[in-house]
């Protein structure tokens, strides 16, 4: 399923249409802003899955300008073939590592899709911006640069193939 979404500051819903099952769902999208500033706060957009057939968008709080528009994949596994399992990253203002929990996977068979909130009010990609890996079969961690002064919030998918499909 697709569709698209556009909002200006704090949130925005967006209906999926037909009902998924969260378990077997992922959320894909991409976005452009208006907005002429370089903070990420301004800029970082994050999408979640909020309900069965219901998707959400936001920005951090204090990041309210420019019209953030953009189109959005829902893709469901109906057959099995994979799974999907989701967790928050909450970065303190000087944490460099967050990691979060999810039930054991196979790692040569998941792959992650994450989006993410900043309060960062200027362009400094340490506190603006992270990577995201899977440690182990159960954790997930982000990590970024530097000695950072922002707090970023992480929405991450882990996908994974239940075939003889597998990532590299």
């Amino acid at each position: 399923q697709n569709g698209t979404f556009s909002f200006t500051s704090g949130s925005t819903t967006s209906s999926i249409g037909d009902n998924v099952v969260i378990g077997n769902s992922a959320l894909i999208f991409y976005y452009q802003s208006t907005d002429t500033s370089d903070n990420y706060n301004d800029n970082a957009v994050r999408g979640r899955i909020t309900g069965v057939n219901q998707l959400t968008f936001d920005l951090d709080a204090t990041g309210a300008t420019g019209t953030k528009s953009g189109h959005w994949y829902v893709f469901e596994s109906v057959d099995g073939s994979f799974t999907v399992q989701n967790t928050t990253l909450s970065f303190a203002s000087a944490a460099t590592t967050a990691t979060g929990t999810i039930n054991s996977v196979q790692q040569n068979k998941t792959f992650l899709i994450a989006s993410y909130i900043t309060s960062e009010t200027s362009d400094d990609p340490r506190d603006g911006s992270l990577r995201v890996n899977l440690t182990n079969s159960t954790t997930i961690t982000g990590t970024r640069l530097g000695t950072p002064a922002a707090t970023i919030t992480a929405t991450v998918y882990a996908v994974t193939f239940s075939g003889s499909e597998n990532v590299q």
